[in-house]
């Protein structure tokens, strides 16, 4: 079975997921296509998605919904050239070409939204498109692989069929944390500093200007670390340079390497208005940090609960809370996450999507 992955989202979750999921079906007998598009491109992509038996990564620049007809024609290509059986779209705009294109071959298509973007902070034109468009490709779409429940959710409110849904959680392996001593010389933290971190692109969905007011607000000696790049970035140094927060709030961008250095941190946080099912929030469990997220279906995690403390997005009061109120002590949750969300299942859910038999 072949399987061609597309994408235009080419870095932070879906790189991640492309690159766990990518190498866990090769292993188990699928070959696996990457093409990606577009003009965020991560630095790394194409070297993590390397093993590929097809690989593809083209880098358009310039406003992408102009760009439609080049994403449809570089599917097309890839798909008369490498002759998938199935077709596995990833994030909105892939998955907005990917089901406009009219495949000839007609292969199997599988869409995964990733998270569902018509919520706020979105505008609401945007919202309205979105969901429209989603309402309509529904039908052009065979199976929906979505990474978490709270991503059904949504699926369910667009009122697509329960028989074109599949829940294909996001998994993990374990990694190989550095000791906190020596992922902590690595960043540049002092042995003495109460240290959050933040992975997440600096977008309006991931809710870093209320985390700031938040942490202008907190009696807290906590310094945040926020490891990403985005469109609200000056907007957020400004934020920080007007109300003095330099000492509180680091922003850098983002490392290949955060995931093995996450035991350097006493907290991660994540902010994020909506999500699917984030990768950085089963990570930073993976390392026991306590973890502060919001209160969204999707980081409700089933057996992983009562480990996260969560606070209603784009409310500062309730993260200034959350933050002063964290205990010192907090009971590891590595195991938990290996049990309740592997890869292996994620990849076998994945196979039962794709129509492979096992």
């Amino acid at each position: 079975m072949r399987v061609l992955h597309v994408t235009e989202a080419c870095g932070a979750g879906v790189r991640r997921h492309l690159e766990l999921i990518v190498p866990g079906l090769m292993a188990r007998g699928v070959s696996c296509g990457v093409l990606a598009f577009g003009n965020r491109i991560d630095a790394g992509f194409q070297s993590a998605l390397a093993q590929a038996d097809f690989l593809r990564v083209q880098p358009i620049r310039g406003s992408r919904l102009l760009h439609l007809p080049a994403y449809i024609s570089l599917i097309r290509e890839a798909c008369r050239e490498w002759q998938p059986d199935v077709v596995h779209l990833h994030a909105f705009t892939a998955g907005l070409a990917g089901r406009l294109t009219g495949l000839p071959a007609s292969p199997k298509i599988v869409y995964s939204p990733h998270s569902f973007s018509f919520h706020k902070p979105a505008g609401l034109i945007r919202r309205l498109v979105v969901r429209s468009t989603e309402k309509l490709l529904q039908y052009r779409t065979d199976v929906f692989a979505l990474v978490g429940e709270g991503e059904a959710q949504d699926a369910r409110k667009l009122g697509v069929p329960k028989r074109k849904l599949r829940l294909a959680p996001n998994g993990l392996e374990d990694i190989p944390f550095l000791p906190r001593a020596e992922a902590r010389a690595i960043l540049g933290i002092r042995p003495d500093e109460l240290a959050g971190v933040v992975p997440c692109r600096l977008e309006p969905q991931k809710g870093l200007l209320p985390l700031l007011k938040a942490i202008h607000l907190a009696n807290s000696p906590c310094r945040l670390h926020i490891f990403g790049e985005g469109c609200l970035k000056e907007e957020l140094l400004h934020f920080i340079a007007e109300n003095k927060l330099g000492d509180k709030v680091l922003i850098s961008p983002p490392r290949d390497d955060l995931r093995q250095l996450l035991r350097a941190f006493d907290i991660g946080i994540l902010p994020s208005f909506y999500e699917g099912l984030s990768y950085s929030l089963l990570e930073m469990l993976l390392a026991d940090l306590p973890v502060i997220a919001s209160d969204i279906p999707a980081n409700h995690l089933s057996g992983l609960q009562e480990y996260i403390t969560y606070a209603t997005p784009g409310v500062p009061i309730e993260w200034t809370n959350a933050l002063e109120g964290l205990g010192s002590s907090h009971p590891s949750t590595h195991d938990a996450v290996l049990a309740h969300y592997p890869l292996a299942a994620q990849l076998e859910a994945l196979l039962a999507c794709y129509g492979k038999e096992q």
